[in-house]
């Protein structure tokens, strides 16, 4: 877990990043370049998107990201770029990315590198109030953080009412990739009261036998969905109707952005996974933001 020391309503000067890399800013910092999606979110949400200098082409959100220069993508920014930008603070969001190659990526663009890997729904409100003290921002900061423990105790009061249903996320049907419990989104599903069946798998991301998954038989399955709001998914493989889920219509597309990314939109996909899980016992979905 990342720390931030700092007065309250000054600029951190010394940070230390979720891979637990000591960061010295020698100033306030004035200029960032976001290279995930969710640091953009968070620094928007935390009113501190006047500080991005530049982001990547899939920072779409809010539509201020899209008017923002863009450095590349995610795993291929330009550094050159980068460079030409002069930022006081490069921050990227990375379950893989080890200490070692932020601090040669850090050397590259002679710019500190700050890392977040949050594997938690925690993790990603402590990375918001890290984001917001580097940036000097506490109302917002506080106002976002608020907002997402509102969702969190909202999401705890849904939960509590019902049993315990069983869950399998398709991050990919072929080849067949899922969520485990050391991800955020699986973090998400607990929360919710929902059983992951890849729980126990190490990897945040593993692949998963088609076979074991049907004769696991979970009593969800959920799918990333391309539009604001929840809505009944398809899955267009061989073996999807051996699912009792999808013959039962439990089969749910939920907005992508809401569990891809660790900012503050987390939130809506919490509720919304809580809701799905719990519709019987009075949770109600939240179909638009």
């Amino acid at each position: 877990m990342g720390l931030v020391t700092a007065l309250p309503c000054q600029a951190a000067e010394r940070v230390v990043d979720d891979l637990g890399r000591v960061i010295e800013l020698d100033h306030s910092v004035r200029r960032v370049v976001s290279l995930a999606p969710s640091a953009t979110e968070i620094l928007f949400a935390v009113g501190a998107g006047d500080k991005i200098v530049g982001d990547t082409t899939y920072c779409d959100y809010p539509d201020a990201a899209k008017r923002i220069m863009h450095v590349g993508g995610m795993d291929n920014p330009n550094l050159e770029r980068i460079l030409s930008l002069k930022p006081d603070l490069v921050i990227i969001a990375s379950q893989v990315m080890s200490a070692g190659d932020a601090d040669q990526l850090s050397a590259k663009i002679r710019a500190p590198v700050f890392v977040t890997a949050a594997a938690s729904y925690e993790g990603v409100i402590t990375n918001v109030v890290q984001l917001g003290a580097i940036c000097g921002r506490p109302k917002m900061t506080d106002e976002t953080v608020h907002e997402m423990r509102s969702a969190l105790e909202q999401t705890r009061h849904i939960s509590a009412k019902g049993p315990t249903r069983t869950v399998f996320v398709v991050v990919w049907d072929n080849p067949l990739v899922t969520v485990s419990g050391s991800s955020f989104v699986g973090d998400l599903i607990r929360i919710a009261g929902g059983r992951n069946i890849a729980e126990a798998i190490r990897t945040p991301y593993p692949d998963y036998s088609p076979e074991a998954l049907v004769a696991a038989n979970p009593d969800y399955i959920l799918i990333d969905g391309t539009r604001e709001k929840v809505y009944p998914g398809s899955l267009n493989t061989p073996w999807a109707h051996n699912l009792e889920a999808v013959r039962t219509h439990r089969l749910i597309a939920v907005p992508s952005d809401w569990t891809d990314r660790p900012g503050p939109r987390l939130r809506f996909g919490l509720l919304a996974i809580a809701s799905i899980l719990h519709a019987s016992t009075g949770g109600t979905v939240p179909y638009h933001t």
